[in-house]
């Protein structure tokens, strides 16, 4: 199935990569060369930061599909979750203004990802897994998605259908879900890095003033990998004084947008910011 895979490189403008022989060397996909020297990367050394809403954008942008989900590379889909989304929509026309969100949760490091739901209530019944990563045990509200217990209560159907129809409104506006949208759904805002945080609240507050319906799915999900991310007890000074600038300018562009928006669109008190 790699015939169906484009690949996009990003780097800045400013810094473009020098183009040496081709590299030619069989290897697998993992990318195991860079798993365990990731401080030696071009960007570590150079004290870059990640610029992640500019790859989301390029990929959705550069989709060939109507329909598109933008997920993290971490994120793996549960068996025949595209099969399954297309039967389920099959002679809809894709609208704009509703999208189709994935639950996400995360396994135990020592377990296999679970491929259906089934198995994936087992490992949470067993405390072996919880809904999305460090979101569980750092920011609760981000992941925990409208319809969570119901969710957890009901057994695997069998196949993708929607569970509830929502909103991204209070309490839940600080929710960043994962989902299938359309290419034309509001762009991430660019300049937010990764490191920043709070990376996707822009794009989650335009599409709460534009009324978006975020369809919950059920029999469909995406498990983060690789084990349970809880908050460290110690974290590095040399890491929170890298990242508490980035913070603080995510922070700023956040409020930036939002007095843009507020501005551009009619006033909906429920998008709480």
């Amino acid at each position: 199935m790699i015939y169906l895979v484009s690949v996009h490189l990003v780097f800045p403008a400013g810094r473009v990569p020098a183009l040496g022989r081709a590299y030619k060397e069989k290897d697998d996909c993992t990318a195991s060369d860079l798993q365990w020297r990731g401080t030696e990367t071009e960007r570590w050394k150079s004290g870059m930061t990640y610029p992640i809403n500019v790859a989301r954008n390029v990929a959705r942008t550069s989709a060939s599909t109507a329909r598109v989900l933008v997920s993290d590379i971490e994120l793996l889909p549960s068996e025949r979750l595209a099969s399954g989304f297309v039967a389920m929509v099959h002679g809809r026309p894709p609208k704009l203004g509703v999208v189709f969100v994935l639950p996400v949760f995360e396994i135990d490091k020592n377990e296999q990802p679970p491929s259906n739901k089934r198995e994936l209530l087992s490992a949470v019944k067993a405390g072996l897994a919880v809904y999305f990563h460090r979101y569980r045990f750092l920011c609760p509200h981000c992941q925990r998605f409208p319809g969570l217990t119901r969710w957890m209560v009901r057994t695997d159907p069998g196949k993708v259908k929607p569970l509830i129809i929502t909103r991204r409104e209070y309490p839940h506006h600080r929710w960043e879900p994962v989902f299938i949208g359309m290419r034309e759904d509001p762009l991430y805002t660019e300049n937010m890095s990764w490191e920043g945080k709070q990376d996707k609240m822009a794009q989650m507050f335009e599409m709460c003033l534009l009324n978006y319906r975020l369809v919950v799915l059920d029999g469909a999900f995406l498990v983060h990998t690789p084990g349970i991310k809880r908050k460290p007890q110690i974290v590095g000074v040399a890491r929170k004084e890298f990242l508490r600038p980035h913070e603080k300018k995510n922070a700023k562009l956040y409020q930036r947008v939002v007095k843009r928006l507020l501005a551009q669109y009619p006033t909906n008190r429920k998008c709480t910011q």
